[in-house]
Formats: structure tokens, sequence, C-alpha cells
């Protein structure tokens, strides 16, 4: 007996079953879980590394291509790809599809710590991220106005991101762009090569010269 020749013969049974079925999917459409990025395993990581200082050059010779050389070896690895400028390095490293990203994070801050030593003095700890879709801002906003672009940063880092972390359900709040204080430095290169004198001798004094030490105790009534 096919299905038809049952529905012909036993309506009120189908009628019985077809409810039940709505009932069951009424009940529990309320529960399942709606989400804008599923979760998913993107086989990704990328590897930043930040060299104050560090000229294209320099970042390609001493620290991007050590950290490709390192990480290399790594085990499912697809393509492996760099770019170095000004500071910064940027190493991005894919794997096979099924690959375990947290055992495959691990290998890379292990390979990482492996070659520290070898890496040039005055480095930023290595950010190793993995790509998720699900970390991506909620909500961009841009602030506009007469003052300089000093000033507008000045207003997001103190005024509105305060206000902001404070709401409910707020996971984290960044604030980019504007114009950030620094202090710029120029040195004579002419001058630097016939002293014998290397840029990193400059940025090493500077470093050891900037600190914060506290110089005691104010009572106030």
């Amino acid at each position: 007996m096919d299905i038809f020749s049952f529905s012909v013969r036993r309506p009120v049974s189908v009628s019985v079953l077809a409810l039940a079925v709505l009932v069951l999917g009424l009940v529990f459409s309320g529960q399942i879980n709606i989400e804008a990025w599923p979760k998913i395993d993107i086989p990704v990581i990328s590897v930043a590394i930040a060299y104050p200082g560090g000229g294209p050059p320099e970042m390609e010779e001493q620290v991007s291509r050590p950290v490709e050389e390192a990480l290399g070896a790594l085990p499912n690895l697809k393509k492996i790809s760099s770019t170095s400028m000004e500071g910064l390095s940027i190493t991005v490293i894919e794997f096979q599809y099924g690959v375990r990203m947290d055992e495959a994070a691990s290998n890379v801050r292990e390979k990482l710590d492996a070659i520290k030593g070898t890496l040039p003095p005055g480095i930023r700890p290595p950010l190793v991220t993995t790509a998720d879709p699900a970390a991506s801002p909620v909500v961009r906003l841009a602030l506009t106005g007469g003052e300089d672009l000093r000033a507008l940063r000045t207003i997001a880092e103190d005024d509105l991101k305060p206000l902001l972390e404070r709401i409910e359900g707020t996971a984290n709040v960044e604030v980019t762009g504007g114009e950030e204080r620094a202090i710029l430095v120029q040195v004579d290169e002419g001058r630097l090569r016939a002293l014998g004198v290397p840029v990193q001798q400059i940025m090493q004094s500077l470093q050891s010269e900037n600190l914060n030490i506290p110089a005691g105790r104010i009572t106030a009534s």
C-alpha cells in the first residue's frame, strides 16, 4: 500500500499525523538558535609582529623571513605568505580544511617561541589570531565635528568609549582613525653613517630613557 492509497483510506489518521507534525514544528521553532554568522572554522591564522622603527627591508629580512621559515614546517599547511611594511610584519598561514584550529594556533605559538631569541631586540610580542566571522564589529559609529582630528580622537577615547562599554551586551569597543599624539624624531642619516652609529642604537637609547619611575607619595588632607 503506497502513501496515496493510505491517505485516501485513512484520512483521519493522516490528518492527526499532519497536525502532530505541525504542533511539534511550532513548539521547537522557538527553541532554534538563529545566527547571522554560523559557527565555522576558517583554516586561516594570521601572525602580526610589530617592530617600531623597522623599515620594510629590515622587517622582511629580520622578521618576516625567519617567521616564514619557522612556520613552513607546520603540519597540514596549505599556503603561507607575509607582508612587510614600516614597523609591522604580517604573516598569513592557510591550512587544509578539517584541521582543528585550536591545535594549529597552539603549534604556531610554539614555533614562534622557539625562534624568539633569533628575532631582533625591541620587537613586540607576536599577535596570533584566527579568522572568525563572528568577531567582526556589529555597529560602526563615525564621529565628525569642527574639532581637529586629534581632539576628536580624544573625545572618542575619553568620553564616548566609556559610555559605550557600559551598555549591556557590549563585548568590546575599539577606536580607530583620527590622530594620536606622538613625538617625531628625525635623524641625519649622513651624519650617523659618518659617526658609525646605527639607527637601532638611537632607538635603544630613546627606549631606555623613556621610563615611568615612581617619585614618591603625595598625601592630601
